[in-house]
């Protein structure tokens, strides 16, 4: 698929026909958001994910990525994102990426206790190490603890116990830039890592680092946001790009 091989400006008209055929496809507008989510047009994206879940709300497909758009989308949406989260899991979503967005939004409410608990259960009952959670999850609390959290997904790493993508994501929420890129340049040619978690607002600071523009222009987004738009978290100045 093209938006898997960062052909982004084929993936935009296939995109485009394919809902003038069937705009109440929901697999369509649920990858439709997905593609939204890849260019950082995260408002638009969960417009299309709200669209997919209107035509089968007991998909549990659908449902996992309306909530995850929720969690991209801020604190603000807690309670649907934790809705949609459970609905997922009511109609059968297999796999833990739910149990990741309901983390989340309790590391956002300051409910630390209780997404450590449950996102432990939920790795133990996956047969999953979850060693690295609590450290995590104190660093979420005190930055100052940071450094335990990396020694912990490092640890991970290095076990086998936790994937490049996963530690992607792991890094956005911890908005740990040095980290996220030294990642980014191990795979830049390989076309794997998802770049959709630099939307959490967790991870403004990775945005706002000025190898986030560089990254973007390598994966072929400041070309496509040049002819297409720009998102609202980058913007052209002057002569260079500024993202936030």
């Amino acid at each position: 698929m093209n938006m898997r091989r960062w052909r982004w400006k084929s993936a935009a008209p296939q995109f485009k026909r394919a809902l003038e055929l069937d705009k109440n496809n929901t697999t369509v507008n649920q990858w439709h958001s997905n593609y939204l989510n890849d260019v950082l047009f995260g408002a638009d994206a969960l417009i299309a994910a709200q669209q997919a879940h209107k035509i089968d709300r007991a998909s549990p497909a659908v449902n996992v990525v309306l909530a995850f758009n929720y969690v991209l989308s801020g604190s603000e949406y807690n309670e649907l994102a934790l809705k949609h989260s459970a609905a997922a899991k009511e109609y059968g979503y297999a796999g833990l990426f739910d149990d990741h967005m309901s983390f989340v939004v309790r590391l956002r409410r300051g409910e630390f206790e209780q997404a450590a608990k449950k996102l432990v259960r939920a790795y133990q009952e996956a047969g999953k190490d979850s060693s690295w959670i609590e450290p995590f999850t104190n660093a979420m609390k005190d930055p100052d603890k940071s450094p335990e959290a990396l020694e912990a997904l490092k640890l991970a790493q290095s076990s086998g116990n936790a994937s490049d993508g996963e530690l992607f994501f792991r890094y956005a929420l911890l908005g740990k830039a040095d980290e996220f890129f030294a990642l980014a340049a191990i795979h830049i040619d390989d076309q794997r890592l998802p770049y959709v978690y630099t939307l959490l607002p967790e991870a403004r600071p990775i945005r706002s680092d000025p190898r986030f523009a560089g990254l973007m222009e390598k994966i072929g987004l400041i070309e496509f946001w040049r002819q297409n738009g720009w998102p609202p978290v980058c913007q052209p100045l002057a002569d260079s790009v500024r993202c936030q």
